[in-house]
């Protein structure tokens, strides 16, 4: 890592980012508010176009039509952002600044004019013969729906590109980009793949946004909205992998890739949310009902993700040199050595099984278990059923916890946490180890099979090869392997479900996200209270990156957010009544005020007591959603 002096930047004008600041403000509203007015329909409410600022702004403030309040505050919102830029032309000329930086505000202002130009357009299409006219002339078409919609369509992807490119404007007058870059050196085929990956994943979010876009506006291409989304979805986290592991030591970059991966997860979160809110069928929906709200935040963090990726690119084009060779190849990994004293007794022998097994982990996901295949009877609970599921996803936990501690033996040993385990302490064979596990997954899929349904042995499939293969693996490789852990660790309610009603549908997928959201904060609250062991056996853990814990302490709290949203879910899907709204709410506003007390003040013995918070919050919530069940 070295230090590169590269061509000067931009001087960072105080009052020049605080314009910039705002207007990237301002555009992630305006992109919110516009959101809104398609997702209600609100567009044709106000059929005239004015020319004059003032005028909307009268009508706004004594509008008392929702749908009208929306159109015209999106219009007035954008003419600020006009204004702003044009003030930061001027101080742009006053201060100097680089003529790079002059192009692309001159760009952001052309874009802004533009929207407005199509805004209009798009509104006296409808409204206006002379327009309808002049438009028909040009493109010999005459169908005024398929004009407007297409209007609407450039307008709105114009839109989320403008605010890409407002948020470049805010990088560029930052401090932070007054300084010489920090230069990540790596070999050229790194660098090429990186940038490459970059500007392939740009390219899928705007064939993406276009998807969305005409989805919103003809409501069909759902499919292919759904397919591009995982692909997105997995590319990207791909991508921030990549970062990560080869330029994970230039802190912007690593930032940068870690909010993509989130604002990813997040995005497929509120997508699945407005699917279930709206069954599918994207309608119009009243001004302030909480799916026209999740709908229109669907699109802005659309819009959050492009100019994540684009950001990413910029600061990768930055801080990467290809001149480099890259980094010292990494140090083998020693081999296992054999374990030289096996305890003697039968009974130390026996209890060394049951801790390879993880009773404690066993019993929280045959818990989980059993709350999905009640919730998951139609009438009355099959108990024979559900005592089968039980015993085969016990011997399913058991053999990945066996797995697990066969594949982690040399780095339990590192780590004083663990060293006590059967593997690294002696008590057992790592031979013996492998055959337990092997043979308990074996079993326990064959029992799924034999004695529930193909379904719920399918998914415990699932669960195996995810922790096994992907999520112990990527402890080593990236700080993400918490995201991973988490779908593993969601799945056992989604079993259980699946062997009561012989299939998944949404009701089974909100404890999935119920389960998989709690996970974060939780475990990342262990992450930080045994760093120093984490650190020891060589995880990449967040924590272990994060000295005074201030960056766990954000996102935790960051992610107790999505996770008071899914927990208000259940009702809402008509998973369960009111009685869980009345008991759910203020247990889910209580934890995520804990979390950002934990924020506030993260000391140990407060991470402590947010950790005992979250070994709370899951049973009492399934209990709430059992008794309203049965009740």
């Amino acid at each position: 890592m070295h230090m590169l002096a590269s061509t000067p930047p931009m001087p960072a004008d105080r009052w020049m980012h605080r314009c910039a600041i705002t207007v990237v403000a301002l555009t992630v509203f305006m992109i919110s508010v516009g959101a809104m007015v398609t997702t209600t329909r609100a567009g044709d409410t106000d059929p005239t176009w004015s020319w004059r600022f003032w005028e909307w702004f009268q009508r706004f403030i004594h509008s008392e039509h929702v749908g009208l309040s929306w159109e015209l505050g999106h219009r007035i919102v954008g003419t600020v952002i006009g204004f702003a830029l044009i003030a930061m032309i001027v101080i742009a000329w006053r201060t100097k600044a680089p003529r790079s930086f002059k192009r692309l505000l001159f760009a952001v202002l052309i874009a802004v004019i533009l929207q407005g130009a199509l805004g209009g357009l798009r509104v006296l299409m409808v409204s206006s013969a002379n327009v309808q006219g002049v438009v028909f002339g040009l493109t010999g078409g005459s169908d005024v729906e398929l004009h407007r919609a297409a209007f609407a369509m450039v307008h709105g992807m114009l839109a989320q590109v403008t605010f890409a490119l407002t948020v470049l404007l805010a990088l560029m007058t930052s401090r932070g980009w007054k300084r010489e870059p920090v230069v990540s050196f790596c070999k050229p085929q790194i660098r090429n793949h990186t940038l490459g990956m970059n500007r392939a994943l740009i390219l899928l979010i705007l064939l993406q946004l276009f998807i969305g876009t005409l989805l919103r506006q003809t409501n069909k291409g759902l499919e292919q909205h759904i397919i591009n989304a995982f692909i997105i979805a997995l590319y990207a986290i791909g991508l921030a992998l990549y970062v990560q592991r080869h330029h994970g030591a230039v802190r912007c970059l690593r930032s940068v890739s870690a909010a993509l991966a989130f604002v990813v997860a997040f995005q497929i979160f509120l997508g699945f949310t407005a699917w279930m809110l709206t069954r599918g069928q994207f309608l119009p929906s009243h001004h302030a009902s909480i799916d026209a709200v999740v709908r229109s935040a669907h699109v802005t963090t659309a819009t959050t993700l492009l100019a994540l990726s684009v950001v990413l690119y910029v600061l990768c084009r930055r801080h990467i040199k290809a001149a480099g060779d890259g980094a010292p190849p990494p140090s083998q990994i020693a081999e296992p050595e054999q374990a030289q004293n096996i305890a003697p007794s039968s009974g130390a022998r026996a209890m060394a099984y049951v801790e390879l097994a993880k009773p404690r982990l066993t019993i929280l996901a045959l818990a989980t278990v059993a709350a999905g295949y009640v919730m998951g009877e139609k009438d009355h609970v099959d108990w024979p059923g559900l005592l089968h599921t039980l015993i085969g996803l016990a011997l399913v936990a058991a053999g990945v916890g066996a797995l697990n501690q066969y594949i982690e033996r040399d780095r339990d040993a590192k780590m004083p946490r663990t060293a006590k385990r059967p593997l690294p302490s002696g008590r057992m064979t790592p031979r013996e180890a492998l055959l337990f596990g092997i043979a308990c997954c074996a079993l326990g899929l064959l029992a799924l099979l034999a004695f529930v349904n193909e379904l719920s042995m399918w998914l415990a499939l699932a669960i195996i090869v995810t922790y096994i293969f992907i999520y112990t693996p990527l402890k080593v490789r990236t700080s993400f392997n918490t995201l991973a852990g988490a779908i593993p660790g969601a799945l056992p309610p989604v079993v259980g479900w699946a062997a009561a009603s012989d299939n998944v549908d949404y009701h089974a997928l909100v404890m999935f996200a119920i389960l998989f959201f709690w996970q974060i904060p939780h475990f990342w609250s262990i992450a930080w209270l045994y760093r120093d062991d984490y650190a020891a056996g060589g995880m990449k853990m967040l924590s272990t990156m994060d000295k005074d814990g201030g960056m766990m302490a954000r996102q935790i709290a960051l992610w107790s957010l999505p996770l008071l949203l899914v927990s208000l879910l259940p009702t809402k899907v008509g998973l369960s009544g009111e009685m869980y709204t009345q008991c759910a709410l203020p247990l889910a506003v209580a934890f995520t005020c804990f979390a950002f007390v934990l924020l506030i003040r993260h000391t140990r013995g407060v991470v402590r007591g947010f950790f005992f918070a979250s070994i709370a919050y899951l049973p009492l919530l399934f209990a709430i959603m059992l008794l309203d069940k049965v009740r």
